[in-house]
């Protein structure tokens, strides 16, 4: 009798049966999308506030770039010039249309003067004086 290696059904295929491949174009129940997507609410129940960080890191990022940016007085083509990368691509980041690498993280981040991981955090708002 032969081994049975661990972790292997015992079910038993017949020879030369293939294990059936699903359709990808066919909707699964393990079809991931995103909370937001799903509408009403980006909170699922038991979800915590880091479940839905991810979907809004693209987000905090370009609004971080654009008042860093503005703080340094520096306009996108000027940014643009520095990093080598187009103007209209850092449009995009600004407004939380790009999805970017952490090498541009980095490479933008430094062109502000920021910390890259103060550039990944929601600003803390400051109640006004009375």
């Amino acid at each position: 009798m032969a081994k049975r290696a661990s972790g292997v059904p015992s079910a038993v295929r017949p020879k030369g049966a293939a294990t059936p491949l699903p359709d990808p174009f066919e909707p699964s129940s393990k079809t991931i999308v995103p909370p937001a997507a799903k509408g009403g609410s980006a909170r699922s129940p038991g979800a915590t506030a880091a479940d839905d960080f991810p979907f809004e890191l693209h987000i905090i990022f370009g609004e971080n770039l654009r008042v860093a940016r503005l703080q340094r007085g520096l306009n996108q083509r000027e940014v643009a010039a520095r990093t080598g990368l187009p103007q209209q691509y850092l449009s995009q980041i600004e407004l939380g249309q790009q999805n970017v690498t952490l090498k541009t993280v980095e490479l933008l981040a430094k062109v502000v003067d920021r910390d890259p991981s103060t550039m990944l955090r929601r600003p803390r708002h400051t109640s006004p004086k009375k």
